[in-house]
C-alpha cells in the first residue's frame, strides 16, 4: 500500500490544450502492481475514487456509490470503476453517472487524447449527425514513488460522463432480433456519415474493379481505430451512437486521416473477444449459434453502411469491403468461413 498525491495534469472538456497542475495528496493508499510495461505502478482503489471525486465534482464520498467494472482477477487492468452521483450530492444539481478508467498506456494514451480533443474535425459540431465521442471531462496523474528502493510509476486516470444507452455487445447478447437489426444498422449508418464526411475525395477508387485490388491509400479518413462492439453503445431513444476508447483516433499524439479498413474489420471482428463464436483460441470458444448471431449482426452493419453511401458509389464500396473481409476468414472454423463468406456474397 502507498500513499501518492494527484496532479491534474489536464481537463480536457475545454478546447485549448492549456494544462492545469495542482498538487493534491490522497490519505487512502493505493495498491502496487506490476505494470504491463515492466517495472511497478499504482493502482487505484475504491477509496481513491472515492478522494478523486470529492476533489473533481465535490462530491462527499459518502453519497456516491461506487462499482468496480473491470476485471476482476485483481490485476492492473482491474482500476476501472462506474460511480453514481446523485442529485445534492457536492455541486450536482442532477443525478450524474461517472467511469473512473485507469489509463493502460499511460503518457501515450494521454497524449492521444488530448490530440483527440483539440482536433477541429472531431468537435461534435464537426461529427456527423447522430454520432458522439465520449471524451474525459479531466485526467489525473499520481506522483511516482518508490518502494524498496525501486521506482513506483505514478498513474493516470480519467473521469468521464458515462456513455448513454448499451453497448453493441450487450444488445447482441440480449437475443432480441429487433433492437439487434436496430443496433447495428444505426451503427452502420453513422460509421458510414461519419467516414465520408471527412474523406479525401482523391482515396476514392475510380472503378469497383480498382476497389478489388484493396489498395491502402483507399478510402482514407478520420477513423476510431478500436470500433469493436463494446467501444460503440447504441441509444435506442435518441437513436444515437456513441464511441469510447477514442484514444486510438489518434497515433504518437498525432490524428492522421487512414483507411476505412480497419474500422470496418473491427466492427466485423469474429475471432475477438468481444465477438467470438466463429473461432477456437484462448479467450473465447467457437459457437456455432453465436457465430450465426455475430455474423447476421454484421450483415446488419455491412449493408447499412454500404446504404449510407451515394447510389453511384456503392458498387465500388461493396467491392472494397468484401477484398478487405474477405482476408479475415483464415482463422475462422470451417462453418464460420462458410457462414461469414456467404454474408459478404449477399451484400
Amino acid at each position: 500500500m502507498s500513499k501518492f498525491y494527484f496532479l491534474l495534469a489536464v481537463s480536457i472538456m475545454s478546447c485549448s490544450q492549456s494544462f492545469s497542475l495542482t498538487k493534491i495528496e490522497l490519505t487512502k493508499p493505493t495498491t502496487i502492481h506490476d505494470s504491463p510495461v515492466g517495472g511497478k505502478i499504482h493502482v487505484i482503489t475504491p477509496d481513491n475514487v472515492k478522494e478523486l471525486l470529492e476533489i473533481h465534482h465535490k462530491a462527499n464520498g459518502h453519497c456516491v456509490t461506487i462499482k468496480n467494472i473491470g476485471d476482476k482477477g485483481g490485476s492492473f487492468t482491474s482500476a476501472l470503476y462506474h460511480a453514481t452521483i446523485p442529485a445534492g450530492c457536492g455541486n450536482n444539481q442532477e443525478e450524474k453517472k461517472v467511469i473512473i478508467k485507469q489509463l493502460a498506456t499511460e503518457d501515450e494514451e494521454v497524449t492521444n487524447l488530448e490530440a483527440v480533443q483539440s482536433h477541429a474535425h472531431l468537435q461534435k459540431s464537426q461529427l456527423a449527425k447522430g454520432i458522439n465521442i465520449n471524451l474525459p471531462e479531466g485526467i489525473y496523474k499520481t506522483q511516482n514513488t518508490t518502494e524498496n528502493g525501486k521506482k513506483v510509476r505514478g498513474a493516470y486516470v480519467s473521469i468521464m460522463p458515462e456513455a448513454t444507452g448499451k453497448p453493441l455487445k450487450a444488445i447482441l447478447d440480449e437475443k432480441d432480433p429487433n433492437k439487434t437489426k436496430e443496433a447495428f444498422e444505426a451503427y452502420g449508418k453513422m460509421m458510414a456519415l461519419h467516414h465520408q464526411k471527412n474523406m479525401d475525395h482523391h482515396s476514392k477508387p475510380g472503378s469497383a474493379e480498382e476497389a478489388k485490388l484493396g489498395s491502402a491509400n483507399n478510402y482514407k479518413t478520420y477513423t476510431h481505430g478500436d470500433a469493436h462492439w463494446d467501444n460503440a453503445f447504441y441509444d435506442s431513444h435518441k437513436k444515437e451512437i456513441t464511441l469510447i476508447d477514442n484514444e486510438t483516433m489518434a497515433n504518437d499524439g498525432v490524428i492522421i486521416k487512414r483507411n476505412i479498413a480497419a474500422d470496418i474489420s473491427k466492427a466485423t471482428d469474429h475471432s475477438s473477444k468481444f465477438v467470438g463464436g466463429c473461432q477456437d483460441n484462448q479467450a473465447v470458444k467457437a459457437s456455432s449459434s453465436k457465430c450465426e448471431e455475430s455474423v447476421l449482426a454484421s450483415s446488419h452493419f455491412l449493408k447499412s453502411y454500404i446504404a449510407n453511401y451515394p447510389i453511384e458509389e456503392r458498387p465500388h464500396i461493396k467491392s472494397y469491403i468484401k477484398t478487405i473481409l474477405g482476408k479475415n476468414t483464415g482463422q475462422m472454423t470451417k462453418a464460420g468461413q462458410y457462414l461469414f463468406n456467404n454474408m459478404l456474397n449477399s451484400l
